[in-house]
């Protein structure tokens, strides 16, 4: 079987972030047998290292490309708004002219791959993936137009979505079910790897650790109110971007790369935080880097949105924006090294059984898109 994906977003080289999840899912796709052709804007054409093929859309900048959908329009709203026609244009006569003698579509984000797909489709089973933005502009959108897009996704094979909640609320307007289940990532072959040497400090200083974006709605503004004033604290902030200025006792560190330095990051820390912000707009579904650490057993202090929500314990995680509740968490937790072994096995546990649904989910998407009874 030959199976067409879809994405705003695929890895540009080997290590990328940006959308890593993307491929894993395209790479166990694969690994049932079926072969992949990925249309994705800015990347590389051609057959990468794993056999998936990729096409590139040549598209304007400002929309999908760089900081991603929902940065770009936040930044620069007229621009997004001027220039999105054109590359959801092209994304779709890419696809339309590379993916015609696909026996399948997959979809990722609701829009525009999702979208994309299913109009595409035409008879042809298709999949949908609905990370958390586009799934949660969706659903303010008018009803009439909101009505219209539902028809068009509604006969997917299936739909998915990485946030309970949000899968429960799309199932409830698009009028058909919708799994939660968690994103592919790199966490099984991190926690393959050989344990690694962590570097120390020559004290007991707590090592905490950020790896993501650094943009406003990671909540770094959070982290640093949070941690104004603590001692015995160091706090290693990781991934593309820049901070607006140096905050005295963090460490900014650059993209980490590869599954070799990652696992050596994560290794290096204490424990992961992930203070991100979220309001009715925007909110993160369930971060990528919080199953990695996990499979790392590296325990995580994190924000109740989400599937985080529901992921995390009370003493592990806090409202949005709440810094004190954050600084609570962290002396209470953080600080203790007993707290930390409990919380990394129960975390090692749950990654684990969380996994192992995802696995059988993806067995049963593979039979859906052949037509086959589940």
């Amino acid at each position: 079987m030959h199976i067409g994906v879809v994405t705003s977003s695929y890895p540009v080289y080997d290590g990328d972030w940006a959308g890593n999840f993307v491929q894993e899912h395209a790479r166990a796709l694969q690994a049932h047998g079926a072969q992949i052709t990925v249309v994705a804007p800015g990347r590389r054409a051609g057959p990468g290292s794993d056999g998936i093929a990729v096409v590139d859309v040549a598209m304007p900048g400002g929309v999908l490309q760089g900081a991603g959908g929902p940065e770009n329009y936040e930044s620069a709203p007229d621009i997004f708004v001027s220039r999105a026609p054109d590359a959801i244009t092209r994304l779709a006569e890419t696809a339309r002219t590379h993916l015609q003698q696909c026996d399948a579509l997959v979809g990722h984000w609701l829009a525009p791959g999702g979208l994309v797909a299913a109009t595409l489709a035409e008879g042809r089973p298709f999949g949908v993936v609905c990370h958390s933005t586009a799934a949660r502009w969706f659903l303010r959108l008018p009803g009439p137009l909101r009505s219209m897009i539902a028809a068009t996704i509604e006969p997917a094979a299936f739909v998915t979505s990485p946030d309970p909640a949000l899968a429960g609320a799309l199932a409830d307007v698009l009028g058909r079910s919708v799994r939660w289940v968690v994103p592919h990532h790199r966490g099984p072959r991190l926690a393959a790897r050989s344990p690694l040497v962590p570097r120390t400090t020559g004290s007991s200083r707590l090592r905490v650790g950020f790896l993501g974006r650094k943009v406003r709605v990671k909540g770094l503004d959070v982290l640093e109110a949070a941690t104004d004033g603590l001692d015995n604290l160091d706090v290693f902030i990781a991934g593309p971007g820049a901070l607006a200025q140096p905050i005295p006792g963090w460490v900014e560190q650059g993209p980490v790369v590869g599954d070799a330095a990652i696992r050596a990051w994560l290794d290096d820390i204490a424990v992961l935080v992930l203070p991100s912000h979220a309001t009715h707009k925007r909110a993160e579904g369930l971060p990528v880097v919080l199953l990695e650490a996990w499979s790392c057993s590296v325990p995580v202090l994190g924000t109740r949105s989400g599937a985080l929500r529901w992921l995390l314990p009370p003493a592990w995680s806090f409202e949005p924006g709440d810094s004190d509740a954050l600084r609570r968490a962290m002396i209470d937790t953080a600080f203790d090294p007993a707290a930390r072994s409990k919380e990394a096995v129960r975390a090692r546990q749950v990654v684990s059984a969380l996994d192992a649904r995802r696995d059988l989910v993806v067995a049963e998407q593979v039979k859906r898109l052949r037509g086959q009874k589940v």
